[in-house]
């Protein structure tokens, strides 16, 4: 099982499931206004990368040897939950796109501008979007409940949430934040991140296999290390990438004052000039001199500190795998993993 071949076949599940989701919930508002807001929930919830849900797959059949379809109802609920974060995400940091289309809120913004003022329609269309979250959010424990989960995997579940929360709340203040350290920077990126995207959906799928907590010590290890990897890609994407590979604006961070390991980086190691350079377009949402921040990033030295933190993970991952006692036919798919995302473009 690759992770385009499961995406593929989980797609057409994951999205008949949504249908008849929003057709329950619509027939209890009975023809208000809000059931287009909640069809538009499919335009959103469509072509995600599906990585979640795969990382459980693949640890569940690697430790159990069955089909994934076995948890299905799990990973539906894992990429609403996913669904939810993305839908108050975009609230949050005010973007007005999600997967190359207009996102939740500024959806029902623009329906409603011909209906009221314009600081009416704001107010209502956050409004509606962040209980449209939460909508999902019930949508995903009612498709995690039908699946027969252990104490061990709610546990995962719970965390898994819990985490991700968490680590969004720390992204929220950053912006005012005047003492952020690489540490700090770090662990936000697991808990927003690393264990959100990796370490929890391959515990569950393992702990789903076997149905108590034995030696997946690797997964912790592997998980975070990759995760941490990916967060980095992600970072060094948003100042390298076009608004047409990314599906958002370029710079979005950088715009927002948010802070990550590459901007504590420049505060730590740049020069003063540099610094008052920096500190010119850190957190001013009007620059868009794309290819003159990555001459600058280049210069200073982020950017290969970037890229060796990239490669100290993903050695950290490689060692994890080792030590996993997996069989041939298995430490393959893992490493393929890896692989997956070692090399992605965006």
């Amino acid at each position: 099982m690759n992770i385009n071949d499961f995406k593929v076949e989980f797609d057409i599940i994951f999205e008949n499931e949504l249908k008849m989701l929003i057709s329950d919930s619509n027939s209890r508002l009975k023809l208000h206004p809000s059931t287009d807001y909640l069809k538009y929930l499919l335009t959103i919830g469509s072509n995600g990368k599906r990585i979640r849900p795969y990382n459980t797959a693949l640890t569940y059949s690697i430790y159990s040897g069955k089909n994934w379809h076995d948890i299905k109802n799990t990973l539906i609920g894992i990429e609403l939950i996913h669904l939810m974060a993305l839908i108050h995400d975009d609230i949050m940091d005010a973007s007005d796109t999600r997967h190359g289309a207009t996102s939740v809120h500024k959806y029902i913004e623009q329906d409603l501008d011909s209906k009221t003022n314009k600081e009416t329609a704001k107010q209502i269309s956050q409004s509606i979007a962040i209980l449209l979250g939460d909508l999902v959010f019930s949508w995903a424990y009612k498709e995690f409940s039908k699946c027969n989960q252990t104490q061990e995997s709610w546990n995962i579940i719970h965390l898994l949430t819990e985490e991700v929360i968490i680590g969004q709340m720390i992204d929220v203040y950053d912006p005012i934040d005047k003492s952020v350290t690489m540490i700090n920077a770090e662990n936000k990126m697991l808990l927003k991140t690393a264990r959100y995207t990796f370490t929890h959906p391959l515990m569950l799928g393992a702990i789903l296999a076997k149905g108590e907590i034995k030696d997946f010590s690797w997964i912790t290890d592997f998980g975070d290390s990759v995760g941490l990897l990916f967060q980095m890609q992600d970072d060094i994407f948003d100042f390298t990438k076009d608004v047409v590979t990314l599906k958002k604006n370029p710079l979005g961070d950088m715009k927002n004052g948010v802070h990550t390991m590459i901007s504590i980086y420049i505060d730590e190691n740049a020069t003063m000039e540099e610094n008052e350079t920096w500190a010119k377009w850190f957190g001013n949402k009007n620059i868009n001199n794309q290819e003159e921040i990555n001459l600058f990033l280049k210069h200073t030295g982020a950017f290969n500190f970037a890229e060796n933190f990239i490669k100290q993970k993903e050695s950290i991952a490689l060692d994890a795998i080792s030590k996993s006692n997996l069989k041939k036919e298995y430490l393959e798919k893992i490493i393929n993993l890896l692989s997956i995302v070692t090399k992605r473009k965006y």
